[in-house]
């Protein structure tokens, strides 16, 4: 031991203090932060004793055992290199738990301070992002979403949801927090809104109404059998959405021979008789004249030529047509003519319905998400919009678990083997879009099968059942917030993600006093 241990203790708060301030500001910070823990651990010296402590500490054991089943998949991978990058990544589930687990627990005035600093760093990453979008701060950006500068989007959407829950337990434990819920809940509600973000909208809601379930039934049941009951019925739902969504329903050809064959000028229009898309009840394929559309369109008073791209990355042409289609214009010559300057400028940013010219940008994204769900049943291309796309990532990972049941192919291969499979199923998907499951999940099962998945899954609930965490509401929150993210993210397969998951897991496992 070369320092005292005062000061040990000293630096072990100082690195955790830094991890916290990576967590929404800088993946650097949270390098640093690990780097400062497990130096300090190390230096600390009686490793003996601390190994003893660790392996006798199931939960912690059963945490870092995830880390272990990922170096097991690495033995049957056939892509070693990215396989070590995956452990490189997932690090924190080896250090942070044995780190923690054997350091000294924090006292209620610590977790207290932990928990605020977060708050508040936390707010200023969602602040500096309004301020962007204010355009307060001038920096440029393309799309709403890039206003998170220093981390994901969606990370700190979670981030903020978790932060919202932990303003109202700071202020219930002293009434000078009560502030606080005034000050920054609105700035973590308006991010949400700011960037449409659905995913931390929806695990707000959810673990806002586990609250409510629970102060309304808890004398009546306990909160362990209302949190299983209560992400098993988010589980069902989850699995009866995802097969009436992904399925696509067989269509019969519908009868075109009644529609008219010609434009008012003479040109022929053509119509899907097998594409049954619609916009505000207008089939979308039908009457198209491409040739009228291309001359109209670049004869109108527009920035942009018809064969570009709008503003968010889609084609003009696909987003004019739409765009016609909602208003029940036919798409040819005259149907152009028939718009305004203000909607042509619309569709140039890439707004494809009428109906989300004068409603606010959540709402549209509601219906934006309407129209992909219809548009992916009714076999359309999923490509560019972010929903239907995880329909079809989740549609690609599931047709390689069908044929690497029991054990997947082996960490490191997520990649190469959705690759494979984007081909082998014909996916529409262009190579720059066919991405990860986007599901933590499905992710698992893919590399490590069901064997891993079933591995995966208890790790997640087992230590916090031995060491009784779920009898505290704010680690239950926490739980919630971040196994929802899951549903629809790689949670654990990101540095930000990783290291949200683990620190706050192990902190709540294994670092509180009885006090807390």
């Amino acid at each position: 031991m070369l320092l005292t241990k005062s000061l040990h203790q000293k630096i072990y708060y100082f690195g955790l203090i830094v991890v916290v301030v990576g967590l929404p500001l800088s993946k650097v910070l949270m390098s640093i932060g690990q780097l400062i823990l497990s130096v300090n651990w190390l230096l600390e010296g009686n490793l003996k004793e601390k190994c003893l402590a660790f392996f006798k500490n199931t939960p912690a054991l059963l945490i870092s055992f995830l880390f272990l089943i990922h170096i097991i998949g690495l033995s049957y991978s056939s892509n070693w290199q990215q396989g070590l990058n995956d452990l490189r990544i997932l690090l924190p589930l080896l250090a942070l738990p044995i780190i923690i687990s054997t350091s000294v627990a924090l006292s209620k005035k610590w977790m207290q301070a932990i928990l605020l600093l977060f708050v508040s760093v936390v707010t200023i990453s969602a602040g500096f992002s309004l301020l962007i979008h204010f355009q307060i701060v001038p920096i440029e950006i393309e799309n709403p979403r890039e206003i998170s500068r220093f981390i994901s989007h969606i990370r700190l959407s979670l981030l903020c949801s978790f932060a919202l829950f932990i303003t109202f337990f700071l202020a219930k434990e002293k009434s000078v927090f009560i502030l606080l819920v005034f000050l920054l809940v609105p700035v973590y509600v308006s991010y949400f809104f700011v960037i449409n973000s659905m995913t931390g909208i929806a695990v707000t809601l959810f673990a806002g109404l586990f609250l409510l379930i629970k102060y309304l039934l808890q004398k009546k049941i306990s909160q362990q059998k209302l949190l299983l009951s209560f992400l098993g019925l988010i589980a069902c739902l989850f699995i009866v959405a995802l097969f009436s969504i992904c399925k696509k329903p067989v269509l019969n050809s519908r009868d075109i021979s009644a529609l008219d064959k010609k434009t008012s000028n003479g040109n022929l229009y053509r119509h899907y008789a097998n594409k049954h898309h619609k916009e505000n009840g207008h089939y979308t394929y039908d009457y198209i004249c491409y040739e009228e559309l291309a001359i109209a369109w670049n004869n109108k008073k527009s920035a942009s030529n018809f064969s570009e791209k709008t503003a968010n990355g889609m084609s003009i042409r696909a987003t004019l047509i739409r765009f016609l289609t909602s208003k029940g214009l036919r798409k040819d010559a005259e149907g152009v003519s028939q718009l305004s300057i203000q909607e042509i400028k619309a569709i140039e940013t890439g707004i494809a319905n009428v109906n989300y010219l004068n409603r606010h940008p959540f709402v549209n994204r509601f219906l934006q998400i309407d129209w992909e769900i219809k548009n992916y049943r009714n076999g359309g291309n999923p490509q560019g919009n972010s929903v239907a796309q995880r329909f079809e990532f989740w549609n690609t990972a599931i047709a390689s678990i069908k044929s690497h049941f029991w054990f997947g192919t082996g960490t490191g291969t997520l990649e190469d083997t959705m690759a494979i499979f984007y081909k082998k199923t014909k996916s529409k998907l262009h190579k720059k879009y066919q991405f990860k499951p986007h599901n933590q999940f499905l992710s698992i099962s893919v590399t490590l099968g069901i064997i891993g998945l079933i591995c995966f899954m208890g790790i997640l609930v087992l230590p916090a059942i031995i060491s009784n965490a779920f009898e505290n509401t704010l680690f239950v929150l926490f739980f919630i917030i971040a196994t929802l993210s899951m549903f629809t993210e790689d949670t654990l397969f990101s540095q930000d993600g990783i290291s949200f998951f683990a620190f706050f897991y192990c902190l709540f496992n294994f670092s509180m006093k009885d006090e807390n």
